[in-house]
């Protein structure tokens, strides 16, 4: 991750889910997939599709990302690493 931050207009949050340590993963109609923060904004992801929904799994440190159009869910981990894909 980089550590741009970001405007509030910038996010507009298609698909949202939180984490056991009070951040939001924030998916944009660009396809762009942002960590928010208490204090801060950064970038997690940027996807070639419209995230239409997000699920985190704080257990096994995992981010589940579904592109309904294509019936398929990506498996990331927490630091943005591809691990599966579902469909």
């Amino acid at each position: 991750m980089t550590e741009r931050c970001l405007k509030d207009e910038e996010l507009d949050g298609v698909a949202l889910a939180g984490d056991n340590q009070s951040n939001m993963y924030v998916g944009n109609s660009d396809g762009s997939v942002y960590i928010v923060g208490p204090s801060n904004k950064l970038p997690f992801l940027q996807l070639s599709f419209v995230p239409t929904g997000i699920a985190v799994d704080n257990v096994r440190g995992r981010v589940y990302i579904s592109d309904a159009p294509a019936n398929t869910i990506y498996v990331y981990s927490t630091a943005g690493t591809l691990l599966k894909t579902i469909q």
